[in-house]
């Protein structure tokens, strides 16, 4: 696990949302009691929360993935400069 910059950890999250792209990213904040999982699979992505809220959304890769990644970080992270990333 590393602790980089927030947007460099949404970058690498987004990177997933894009078509073609698989596996799985876990971004957790300084203390770890909230997370948000990204996992692509086949053309769809998984957005997955847990801490504020937790639910989990199934979206197709593209524009809406991204736009679903970016709700869930503004709700979960909503101070936080710096993320832990697991890939």
């Amino acid at each position: 696990m590393k602790l980089v910059a927030m947007k460099q950890a949404l970058g690498r999250a987004q990177g997933l949302c894009g078509r073609g792209a698989s596996g799985t990213v876990r971004l957790l904040t300084f203390k770890k009691d909230r997370s948000v999982t990204v996992s692509a699979v086949d053309g769809m992505v998984r957005v997955a929360e847990q801490g504020f809220s937790s639910q989990v959304v199934e979206v197709p890769a593209g524009s809406e993935a991204r736009r679903a990644l970016r709700e869930a970080c503004r709700r979960e992270f909503p101070r936080s400069n710096k993320l832990y990333v697991r890939e």
